[in-house]
């Protein structure tokens, strides 16, 4: 009986040994995951007021150069994009003028998400200042294209898709047009394009 009892005690003990370290490995394991988990900034939007309906990665102000490639007119001469938004030069322009167009699903580097990133804050605040004076209510969506240059200068907007609101409409263009001029591209946006359309959804609300 006694060498049966004590073979009881040691499985026991071993039984409560596998529980103790499956747990320490499980402890272990969430917190070495819990650590390595990276925390992403959620961007500032507006309460109570008109929203761009995207997130990007949250990043500091990145210094951006400028390129000599002419003035806005000549680059207004040769806007031209590919339908499924991929870089081409104009007929007749130089490969000074290429341009990419980013859409709301379109695969972006780190120095656009940055650059979006940017282009969306300074949005998001001069629009919260222009919706706060307004004792209107707003709500709709509509698209809109931004056409940029090298220098972060506005060169175009152009309403996609109307809200079907005249006075929505206009609400976003004038944000736009309030919130340019944007940052200059960096070096390595420079070297690949010399112009970036963006494209996006701006939803209105009041709630």
């Amino acid at each position: 009986m006694s060498i049966f009892s004590s073979s009881k005690i040691v499985s026991r003990r071993s039984l409560t040994f596998n529980k103790s370290f499956f747990i320490s490995l499980i402890i272990h394991l969430l917190l070495i995951f819990g650590i390595s988990i990276t925390t992403y900034y959620k961007l500032p939007i507006f309460k109570e007021s008109p929203i761009i309906n995207v997130k990007f990665a949250n990043s500091n102000q990145d210094l951006y150069s400028k390129i000599n490639i002419g003035g806005n007119e000549a680059l207004k001469k040769n806007l031209q994009t590919s339908f499924d938004g991929n870089m081409i030069v104009s007929k007749g322009a130089s490969q000074s003028f290429r341009i990419k167009k980013l859409q709301a699903n379109s695969v972006v580097n780190s120095d656009e998400a940055i650059y979006l990133n940017l282009w969306q804050r300074q949005i998001e605040t001069t629009g919260d200042d222009i919706i706060s004076k307004s004792k209107n209510l707003f709500d709709g969506k509509v698209q809109i294209m931004a056409t940029i240059d090298i220098y972060g200068n506005l060169i175009s907007s152009k309403i996609l898709i109307s809200s079907g609101d005249k006075f929505i409409d206009e609400m976003a263009l004038n944000i736009l047009n309030e919130s340019a001029p944007f940052a200059p591209f960096n070096q390595t946006m420079s070297s690949e394009y010399s112009i970036l359309e963006i494209i996006r959804d701006w939803n209105f609300s009041s709630n």
